[in-house]
């Protein structure tokens, strides 16, 4: 058997290889670490806010509701009740936590509140203000940055424009829009109704309901008393007038006549104000009767021109006796509101 020894020729070549497919496998590692990653794509939600419960809190004397909602921990806002037909003075601050729900308290200040409170369906209306200044001091400025629920003002206007009545987006568009390199406009307003309703209860004892019925109706009596004793005023005082002309009638003087037509003019306007006040119960009655004494006045003022024109004396004592007939109708409706 040959013994085969290389020479340093050989072995110069054999290093030479075994270094070539060192790099050549470096080099296949490093390309396959510089393939860039793929961004995965963040899945985004609609903003959601539910009532959960709503009920009386005696010991708080406040209507105290809890709240469910996907907007993230920390964000303030501002939350209303709304009630069976109007949104109601109830508004008051809170601040979403970590739990599950964030209870809500709703103080009663008198028993107005709790009477405006009726039986019915219930939710509520939350306020959430991103609101920027010059000095970048902004609120729920993490909404701006949220990549699933957040944004800013045009992100949030396209996304809720025109999709449904539960989440509305009020950007504050100015002639010098507050914004940084970072976002624009940060100026903007959620509007977030809840997405269910609840049947609530009324918060009155039925002691407390009489009274309060009791109490309206007084003053909604006060107030059509003082305000027929005001027209009925305002009707004296223009007669008054009327009846000083013709005490001392003068038909050629031109001042006689504006103030005699000026007498006649009020009159027939205040004749029918009264047609449009709401009379309590206990004076329906009452107010028919006076609507029908203005009806009588009105249709004096309506014959008097042309009878004062034509010197006509058999329409100026039809005229007359329709004012009579007037007169004698105020004074019993005087009577009565008296009693």
């Amino acid at each position: 058997m040959k013994n085969y020894h290389f020479g340093k020729k050989s072995s110069i070549i054999v290093t030479l290889l075994m270094l070539t497919f060192f790099v050549a496998a470096c080099s296949d590692t490093a390309v396959e670490s510089e393939e860039p990653e793929v961004e995965q794509e963040v899945e985004r939600e609609k903003i959601e806010l539910k009532l959960e419960s709503m009920a009386y809190d005696p010991a708080q004397d406040a209507m105290v509701a809890t709240l469910s909602t996907n907007l993230p921990e920390g964000t303030e806002m501002s939350v209303a009740v709304r009630g069976p037909s109007t949104l109601l003075d109830l508004r008051t601050d809170v601040k979403i936590t970590e739990d599950e729900v964030t209870t809500v308290s709703f103080p009663f200040e008198d028993v107005v509140d709790k009477y405006e409170f009726v039986t019915g369906q219930y939710d509520v209306i939350a306020y959430v203000d991103i609101n920027g200044d010059d000095t970048y001091v902004i609120e729920n400025e993490h909404l701006l940055h949220d990549p699933v629920i957040g944004g800013n003002s045009p992100v949030m206007a396209e996304e809720y424009a025109g999709i449904g009545d539960h989440v509305e987006v009020t950007q504050f568009l100015e002639d010098e829009p507050v914004y940084d390199e970072d976002y624009n406009y940060l100026r903007y307003e959620l509007k977030i109704v809840s997405v269910n309703k609840l049947s609530v209860q009324s918060v009155l004892t039925d002691e407390e309901i009489a009274e309060k019925n009791a109490k309206d109706l007084a003053e909604a009596e006060q107030a059509y008393v003082t305000k027929m004793q005001e027209h009925a005023g305002k009707v004296q005082e223009q007669f008054i007038t009327f009846s000083d002309a013709f005490a001392n009638p003068q038909f050629g003087d031109f001042d006689w006549m504006v103030d005699l037509s000026v007498a006649i003019t009020e009159i027939s306007r205040l004749s029918e104000e009264p047609s449009s006040y709401v009379a309590p119960k206990k004076y329906i009655e009452t107010h028919q009767l006076y609507l029908k004494a203005m009806d009588d006045y009105k249709t004096a003022m309506d014959i008097l021109p042309t009878a004062l024109d034509n010197m006509d004396s058999t329409q100026i004592n039809e005229a007359a006796n329709y004012m009579d007939r007037a007169l004698q109708k105020v004074k019993e409706v005087h009577a009565k509101i008296a009693e």
